[in-house]
Parts: structure tokens; sequence; C-alpha cells
């Protein structure tokens, strides 16, 4: 299990960073069409708050909402200002079924201390990725996959490893 940290307060002047995901998902090479997501405790804005495609995340009405790979694309890909204040966007391999994940507590970022504790972990146990859009200052990372974070990192090099970190600033 890998992690990384983006941290805007640092890295806010680089071209890279922004509460919208769009950059990241696009440097990450389409990883996320071959999964489904689940996407729980979100914040979200937009300008656009009429945008049919988007209702469900600007209620803000905390319900989690199952989109595939290629909804996501299109939710991530098509406003150009939809800013993420909170969120968790889990990755599940395309067999692994919403009934299934929905048997699990809902991962959350807003109060939860388990980003900033070692060994890192994904919240959710069928969970393959976790992107976490945290209080608009942050975008943590996590995957089982060590490929989806270098390739991160090579777009993103400020960002630092989760558990050093951790180390550094908690210890």
């Amino acid at each position: 299990m890998k992690g990384v940290i983006l941290d805007n307060r640092t890295t806010c002047r680089g071209p890279n960073y922004s509460p919208n995901l769009k950059p990241i998902f696009k440097e990450l090479n389409g990883f996320h069409k071959k999964l489904n997501w689940l996407i729980t405790n979100y914040e979200c804005f937009s300008p656009d708050e009429d945008n049919e495609k988007y209702v469900e995340l600007l209620k803000g009405d905390g319900k989690p909402i199952w989109v595939t790979g290629e909804e996501l694309d299109e939710i991530i890909m098509t406003d150009e200002e939809l800013y993420w204040i909170w969120g968790v966007l889990s990755a599940f391999k395309k067999d692994v079924s919403k009934e299934d994940v929905l048997k699990y507590e809902e991962p959350w970022a807003d109060g939860y201390t388990g980003f900033w504790q070692n060994p890192i972990s994904i919240q959710h146990p069928s969970a393959e990725v976790e992107i976490v859009p945290w209080d608009s200052s942050l975008v943590l990372l996590i995957s089982k996959e060590e490929e989806i974070i270098n390739e991160f990192r090579k777009h993103y090099p400020l960002a630092k490893d989760l558990e050093k970190y951790n180390v550094e600033t908690f210890n």
C-alpha cells in the first residue's frame, strides 16, 4: 500500500494543483475508467449549480454515489469549475458490486484520523484506490498499486510520500 499527499498550502502556485480534480485524473492516463467508484462524504461547489450532471454532488445531501469510471470521467472532465472541498472517491474493480460495497461503513474524509497514522491503508476493504480531496487544501491518493502512485508523482513532484509525511508531521 502506497500513498501520497499533495498540499496546496505549499504547492498552490504550481501549475498542477487545483481543488478541481480534472488535472489529477488527466495525468493518471485514464486508469479511473477501468474501475467503478463510490463517492462519499463529499462537498463540492460549482458556479453552474443547475448542471444536471452534478446535481447529486452539489446537493450535498451526503448520500453515497455509485458511478462507473466512464461516468466519473464525464463528471470530472466536463466542468472546469467543479471544486472539491471534501470527499472520498473509492475505486473498485468492475466485478465488485455496489451491493457488496455498501455492506461496509462508508469511507469519510472530514475528521477521519486514519490518514495520519502509519501504516497507511484504504478505508474500504474492497477498494483498490482512494482519492481524498481534504478541506480544499490537500489531495490524498492511496493505492494498492504502486504504479498509480509513481505516475502521480511524475506529474506532481511536490507530492510527498504519505507515510514519510506522517512521521515528519506527527512524531
